[in-house]
């Protein structure tokens, strides 16, 4: 397993290093000047120049790049030419509300999606499993921009139960930021579950048809005691690997519906950055996304390793 883990190691670094190239290539190498597009056309020759040398756009690209580079080492995501402060600063602030409302949307999507799955599976072909195929088909078709909205009017404006947007901080209000979190969440774990049922649904049938499950149910054995700890222990790996999956996925759709519901997260600051040509914090949240989805990345590859016997065996896929 120590071999197979040093080599998924080093698959992450050279993809981190291949994204940081891509990110320096986009907003650096690219034609144009993005001293120019951040200070607008109306900018005077001497600011330019100003900001120029303030980004390094005066120094040689392989000059620039090194250096960016061992900043990144070192946890610097350089100055926001709007704000007036580290980048690394504004993307922890931010953090506090995309981390906590990603991590409430998995936990919503493993709780409606696994055990939708493993119902389907024992029900297979009868009404409930054609039933959570259908809910779960809804479920990929509604777009989650759309589907926050709905729950704005339903929940927030009509019954008020929740709110309908905005957020009081955890420290002034810690049980209304949680509650500003709920229906975002939902609405992003709703498409996400939907998938996850499925596929854990796939990968339960395929382990109910092996021997040795349908010897143990021909020997007595219940059938909740089959399904939850023989069945879906064994269906866990393709699960696990949508599941790592899907954190990807439900950080960039944190994104989109923080607009919606007009939460301060990396989504508002995304935004605003490209409105106001920021395009040092835009690098840098491009780069703190890269950085998460390759540590995700590596903690599937490390818990797959611990689940599947062959690679702790072999030491490679």
């Amino acid at each position: 397993m120590t071999r197979y883990l040093a080599g998924r190691v080093f698959a992450l670094a050279v993809t981190f290093v291949l994204a940081a190239l891509a990110v320096f290539a986009v907003l650096d190498l690219l034609p144009g000047d993005p001293a120019r597009v951040m200070l607008g056309i109306g900018a005077t020759d001497d600011a330019l120049a100003a900001l120029r040398h303030d980004l390094g756009l005066d120094r040689p690209a392989h000059v620039r790049l090194l250096g960016w580079l061992g900043d990144l080492a070192r946890g610097d995501l350089g100055v926001s030419h709007t704000y007036g402060m580290p980048v690394g600063s504004l993307v922890l602030d931010r953090l506090a509300v995309t981390a906590p409302l990603a991590l409430l949307a998995l936990a919503l999507t493993v709780a409606l999606g696994v055990p939708a799955g493993v119902a389907a599976a024992a029900r297979r072909g009868r009404a409930a499993d054609l039933a959570i195929l259908a809910v779960s088909q809804i479920g990929l078709a509604v777009p989650g921009f759309w589907l926050g909205i709905l729950l704005i009017l339903a929940f927030g404006v009509g019954l008020g139960w929740l709110p309908a947007g905005g957020f009081p901080g955890w420290r002034e209000d810690p049980a209304g930021a949680l509650a500003a979190l709920v229906l975002p969440a939902f609405a992003l774990a709703l498409a996400q579950g939907a998938v996850l049922a499925r596929i854990t649904r796939a990968a339960m049938l395929e382990t109910l048809n092996e021997d040795y499950t349908r010897m143990a149910l021909a020997k007595g054995m219940g059938r909740a005691r089959l399904l939850w700890r023989h069945a879906l222990p064994n269906a866990l790996v393709p699960v696990l690997a949508l599941i790592g999956l899907q954190v990807t996925f439900l950080i960039a759709g944190a994104i989109v519906l923080e607009t919606v519901f007009t939460l301060p997260g990396l989504g508002r600051l995304v935004l605003q950055a490209v409105t106001q040509r920021d395009l040092v914090v835009v690098r840098g949240v491009i780069m703190v996304l890269v950085v998460g989805a390759v540590l995700i990345a590596f903690t599937v590859d490390a818990l797959h390793a611990l689940l599947d016997p062959r690679l702790r065996a072999e030491g490679r896929p």
